[in-house]
């Protein structure tokens, strides 16, 4: 099943979620906000995605938890 990690303050993953709901496409929401996910499940998701964690970090962008 797709799941998608949704940010209801950014209007990306707002427009998203609303793309995927217009569809009927079945899906999980993940508040990641308000439930962040543990390190295995981020390091598993860069992993599919080919990635290295570095630069993927958000603590310099404002709106986002522990930004300076």
């Amino acid at each position: 099943m797709l799941k998608i990690y949704h940010n209801n303050r950014c209007g990306k993953s707002r427009a998203a979620l609303a793309t995927l709901q217009s569809c009927g496409q079945d899906f999980e929401t993940v508040l990641y906000l308000d439930n962040p996910p543990e390190a295995k499940e981020l390091r598993h998701l860069l992993n599919l995605l080919h990635k290295k964690a570095a630069g993927y970090h958000t603590h310099e962008r404002k709106g986002f938890p522990g930004a300076v």
